[in-house]
Parts: structure tokens; C-alpha cells; sequence
């Protein structure tokens, strides 16, 4: 239940972490800049895989209030308000002019025992699930325990268990979009001309529903607060009933355009990144990839346009505490990636719970489209996270 709700959620919300108002590439020997500052900051570092002795305390975002609705009707409908069509494009062109937003976001799921979707709480000791500064070409979030940064193509990365910051391969690299692909593209057929008080801002409600295509792709509304002198986004709401459940996601805007000061870490490692058969290691996890069997046949084929990909893998636990859990994603040459996959027959090794000096083998697989190809496995001991040990599997 909670992965789906994550991947719901991330879907939504986490996807902006890697979007920025206005990105353009950088070469590899290009320096990032600090947003707001006048002078860049070095980046100069070495891979290594040495524990760092005073770890930087992660950013814990600021405690959240509820989300619940400030909506107060002025009206219902109000014929001064604009046409909900023409409404969303202005709101689309003005949320990608601008030059920095504070985000804040939630979400709930309901499956008839648990907190109804109309109450929706943060996930974990009453902060907001996400927190997201995004200034020039500079990005900042916190969400699920995990803080990165991107700024200038460049992206790290630590958690709440692994507080120093790793630099990320560009393979990792989240590709960037404008707000307005985010939230509105799939807002289709908007309506309301109700006219509501948001946090003191005078805003048009809009809804609007998507249609479902299966039980695992249902029917998604939405709902959105838009500025009515301005046309920002204030509020942007999206609820699904589907099988797991009814589910809810809020994300909140606000700080416009005001001065956000964003820096690349000076202290970090490099997330190493290595051929088959060469031991890495990283965050107290050492990795070795000894095969790759392409096209793997198992007792239940793959379904159609698809294909196994299986990787024979040797986890060793070489730091001081037990690792929670450690996960696998494959990576292909668009960028998608795709995560291990439970497959008949297949002796899969159990990737939770490694005690300190413990070793673990044995076969992951993935199933990914026949036509890509795959460049890269990548460990990780966060679920949402892209700070691990890269495998390249294709030049």
C-alpha cells in the first residue's frame, strides 16, 4: 500500500523536484553556479568511498499546518469569473515565468479503515511530505527523508540514514520540465466559475476529470485554486479511486518570486560508477555485478514487447549498522527506468535486514521493453532514491 501511494504521489508532486523555470545543459567541466551569489562554487572532489567523520545533519523541512481547504465562496457561479479554458492556459504561462516558488505538499490514502481522504496529514512526524524551493536553475526539495539539489544540470543527494551528500551520475539526472507539463497538462475539459478566497488571495476554483483506462489507471480529478489578477496557482489538488484505495494529493504555492538562495555542497562524494564484474562501494554497501543475462528465460515468459533482463549480484553489508533494505532499477537510453521485478522460479535474494558483515547473493530481474536498451543498473537503499552505486551495462 505505501509503495503505490509514494509512486501516486511522486508521480504528482516529486517530479517537479527536478524541474526547473528555465534549464539549459552544461557541459561536463562546467562549474555550477550558486543561485543569488555572484561568485560559482567549487565543486572539486574526488570519488571515494571513506566515511565522512562529522556527517552534515540533514534539512528537516518546517513543520506543516493542515491543508485543509481555506475555500470561501464568494458566489457560485460569479459571471465577473473568466472561462475555465482560457483561465488554465493563462495559468500555465504564468506558473512557467516564474522565477522562483515555494512548494508544499501532502497526501492521504483511504481504504476504509484508515484517515479519511478529506483530512489528509503529513507522512511522518508532522512535516509536509515535500518541501520544494525552485530558483532560476536551481532546485531544492525535501520529501520522504530524502534532500537533493540540482542547480545547473548537476544533481546530490543524502537521506536521513546517509546524511553526506553524493553527487549523482548524469544518468541520474532527473530531465527537466516546466511547471505547467507537471500539473496542467492532463487537465482537460476544465469547469468553474466560482469565485474563493485563498489565503487571503481571491482565486477562481477550477475542476476538472481525467477518464480512466484500467483498475490500475483510474479515473483522477482535480481541483485548483487560481489567482484571479495574477493567474498563479495556489492550490493544486488531485484525488483517484482505484483499487487500493481513495487517494489524495495537495500541493501548495506560494513565496513568488521572492529571493531563494540556492548552493551546490562543497563536501561530497561521487555516486561511483563501475563495469560488471568491478566491486564498488558506497554508503556502507559494496556492490559487485559478476553477470548479466539478457533476453533470461523464466517459467512465466515476459508479457508482450517485453523482455528479462536478470542481473547475478553480491551485496555485502560493510558499514556498522544493519542495512534496511537495498533496491535495483535499470535504466535505459531514454531514461526510464524500470524496477526489479518477482518472477517465478527465480532465487531472489532477500535484500532487507543485512546485518554488518553479512553477504548476500543471488539474481535480480527486470522486466523492460524489447526495443530499449538498457545502460546502467543502480543500487539504492532508498526507495525514491538515485544516490547508489551505478553498474554500466552499455556504452
Amino acid at each position: 500500500m505505501l509503495k503505490w501511494v509514494c509512486l501516486f504521489v511522486m508521480a504528482v508532486i516529486v517530479a517537479a523536484c527536478a524541474s526547473s523555470v528555465q534549464s539549459t545543459p552544461i557541459s561536463n567541466n562546467s562549474t555550477p553556479k550558486a543561485v543569488g551569489l555572484s561568485s560559482p562554487v567549487p565543486l572539486t572532489t574526488s570519488a571515494t568511498d571513506t566515511e565522512v567523520a562529522t556527517p552534515t545533519p540533514v534539512m528537516n523541512a518546517a513543520p506543516a499546518s493542515s491543508p485543509a481547504s481555506t475555500e470561501a465562496t464568494i458566489g457560485s457561479p460569479n459571471p465577473q469569473a473568466e472561462d475555465p479554458v482560457q483561465i488554465v492556459k493563462e495559468a500555465a504561462t504564468a506558473m512557467d515565468e516564474l522565477k522562483s516558488v515555494h512548494l508544499k505538499g501532502w497526501f492521504s490514502v483511504t481504504n476504509g479503515t484508515e484517515t479519511p481522504v478529506a483530512s489528509p496529514t503529513p507522512m511522518t512526524n508532522g512535516q509536509p511530505d515535500l518541501v520544494l524551493e525552485r530558483s532560476g536553475l536551481a532546485v531544492h526539495t525535501t520529501s520522504f527523508g530524502i534532500e537533493s539539489i540540482q542547480i545547473d544540470g548537476v544533481s546530490y543527494e543524502r537521506s536521513q540514514d546517509n546524511p553526506r551528500w553524493v553527487k549523482l551520475s548524469p544518468l541520474e539526472v532527473t530531465p527537466t520540465a516546466p511547471l505547467s507539463a507537471l500539473f496542467l497538462n492532463d487537465v482537460i475539459n476544465p469547469k468553474g466559475k466560482t469565485l474563493a478566497q485563498f489565503e487571503g488571495t481571491l482565486c477562481q476554483v477550477i475542476t476538472a476529470e481525467k477518464p480512466g483506462a484500467s483498475k490500475t489507471d483510474p479515473p483522477t480529478n482535480y481541483k485548483m485554486w487560481i489567482g484571479v489578477s495574477d493567474h498563479w496557482v495556489r492550490r493544486f489538488e488531485q484525488t483517484s479511486d482505484g483499487q487500493f484505495g481513495s487517494s489524495l494529493a495537495i500541493v501548495d504555492f506560494s513565496d513568488f518570486n521572492q529571493p531563494i538562495s540556492i548552493t551546490a555542497p562543497t563536501d561530497f562524494v561521487n555516486a561511483p560508477v563501475v563495469p560488471v564484474g568491478t566491486r564498488a562501494s558506497l554508503n556502507g554497501v559494496a556492490l559487485t555485478v559478476t553477470a548479466i543475462h539478457d533476453n533470461f528465460k523464466a517459467v512465466k515468459p515476459p508479457s508482450a514487447d517485453s523482455r528479462y533482463l536478470a542481473a547475478d549480484v553480491t551485496i555485502e553489508n560493510v558499514g556498522k549498522t544493519p542495512l534496511t533494505a537495498v533496491y535495483f532499477k535499470v535504466v535505459d537510453d531514454n531514461g526510464n527506468s524500470y524496477q526489479d521485478a518477482s518472477v517465478a522460479g527465480v532465487r531472489t535474494p532477500n535484500l532487507t535486514g543485512i546485518l554488518p558483515g553479512a553477504r548476500v547473493q543471488g539474481t535480480v530481474v527486470f522486466e523492460v521493453p524489447a526495443s530499449r536498451t538498457i545502460k546502467a543498473l543502480v543500487e539504492s537503499e532508498e526507495l525514491f532514491g538515485s544516490a547508489g552505486i551505478e553498474v554500466q551495462l552499455s556504452p
